[in-house]
């Protein structure tokens, strides 16, 4: 029996969509920390999502998805709903743990940080498909 790899339970696209939801990551992190030296933790998140929510849709839109088959109007308001969901998942994933979870369990090391890098990652795959079948569907 062959045995499987990792592209038969990941399409290319998939693969492409995580190289590209990493680097927008990171640059929601890195904006992240510079905002947080003007505004509260919570409203450093939102700057810091949308900054690199506009990363991926620049990335998503031209290479991840092919631009799909709607108007760019359409395809913006569908990434503004998806990432609307996406920012409430990541906000809320990120206060719960900063704020409560990881004290509770004694971890103090970067707190924010790491509450933040954790909430952002819980956005990938409910990202992926709303993009696929809703922001840029063909």
């Amino acid at each position: 029996m062959k045995k499987p790899h990792i592209r038969d339970y990941f399409s290319k696209q998939f693969i492409v969509f995580i190289f590209f939801s990493c680097l927008s990551t990171a640059v929601n992190l890195t904006s992240r920390f510079l905002f947080s030296y003007i505004l509260s933790y919570a409203l450093a998140i939102v700057a810091a999502y949308i900054v690199g929510a506009s990363v991926a849709f620049i990335f998503n839109r031209k290479i991840t998805f092919k631009g799909g088959s709607g108007e760019v109007s359409k395809q913006i308001r569908g990434f503004i709903i998806v990432n609307i969901i996406g920012l409430l998942q990541t906000l809320a994933v990120s206060l719960v743990l900063r704020y409560y979870i990881l004290p509770a369990i004694g971890f103090s090391f970067y707190l924010n940080e790491v509450a933040h890098f954790i909430g952002s990652g819980t956005t990938v795959f409910t990202s992926f498909l709303g993009y696929k079948y809703f922001s840029f569907r063909k």
